[in-house]
């Protein structure tokens, strides 16, 4: 990919729709470099090779590719890659390092005796090294066992290939239990099942001033609830303030700015999933030793500086 970079460099000038794959880049290196071979495209993505080549199968010997989505999908591979750290510009970090995002020594210090302790892990490092072999060890062995009675995987190429599972055939009584249950569950406003939570909870104890200093507002517990709800529920503080009286969008950003960090937040929802699993029900669900998620990909501002993609996952 660097190499096509550079490729394309040198042809920044060309008004081709179609240009040449001939790399020449070790040209002038070596006596033995005077050759001329053909520009690898082994690091396109598979969804952009057809734009890019014309071709639908990626075993085509190609010899040209369109020039525009060339340099789209150099520049999108790049940009990419940059974000995951796999790629780096020589000078960046004085403008900004992605370490900075990962978790600082000093706070690793303090936070991991009490974290291991609530995931059932040993802290020191090398325990840890070896009871994370010994997991792995398992689950592969699992994994390895299941495999021959697993109708849904199969290896095709080297690759592990997982078929969709067929849906399961609806129980002649779910739509009477769905009856029954719509008749005995009341249906609940979230802002009262968030203001019931709080009440349980107290999970407001951790907003505040940013100084650190009590709050001076009057009704504070309301006035967080309201601003949990507006921006948790994506509706943004003018749509909020029209929909319940007595509010004002600028007292629910005010809020938002000075009462409410990522730190509070984080507080919040440890309280709040902390009571969560005092409950019966997560354990229906499993032993708790996994999680699944559906990896969701939002739409962002190009140059937002509140959000931002995941520098590993990309969401």
């Amino acid at each position: 990919m660097i190499r096509s970079l550079a490729f394309l460099k040198r042809h920044r000038s060309s008004k081709k729709e179609w240009i040449l794959l001939e790399d020449d880049s070790l040209q002038g290196y070596s006596p033995h470099a005077r050759t001329t071979s053909m520009l690898s495209l082994d690091w396109v993505p598979d969804k952009w090779w057809k734009l890019l080549t014309g071709f639908a199968q990626r075993d085509s010997k190609v010899r040209e590719a369109n020039r525009r989505y060339f340099v789209l999908c150099v520049f999108t591979t790049l940009a990419h890659e940059l974000q995951s750290g796999d790629v780096a510009i020589p000078g960046s970090n004085r403008f900004s390092d992605y370490r900075n995002q990962l978790v600082s020594p000093e706070e690793y210090e303090n936070a991991v005796t009490e974290y291991c302790e609530q995931v059932g892990l040993p802290s020191e490092k090398a325990s840890l090294i070896e009871n994370l072999r010994q997991l792995l060890t398992k689950a592969a062995a699992t994994a390895d066992g299941a495999f021959p009675d697993n109708e849904y995987l199969r290896i095709e190429d080297g690759e592990p290939i997982l078929s969709r599972l067929e849906k399961r055939a609806e129980p002649e009584s779910l739509k009477l239990v769905e009856q029954l249950l719509a008749e005995r569950l009341p249906s609940v406003n979230i802002l009262d099942a968030i203001a019931d939570t709080e009440r349980w909870l107290h999970w407001t104890r951790s907003f505040g001033p940013v100084s650190g200093h009590e709050a001076k507002i009057d009704d504070d517990v309301l006035r967080y609830i309201t601003t949990v709800f507006c921006y948790g529920c994506n509706l943004g503080p003018s749509q909020t303030a029209r929909s319940m009286s007595d509010v004002d969008r600028r007292q629910i950003g005010w809020i938002n700015q000075r009462h409410i960090t990522e730190d509070h937040l984080d507080q919040a929802i440890t309280a709040v999933i902390n009571g969560y699993n005092r409950f019966l029900l997560p354990t229906l669900w499993g032993s708790g030793q996994s999680a699944s998620a559906d990896g969701t990909k939002w739409d962002l501002y190009e140059h937002n500086p509140l959000s931002e993609y995941h520098i590993r996952v990309g969401v």
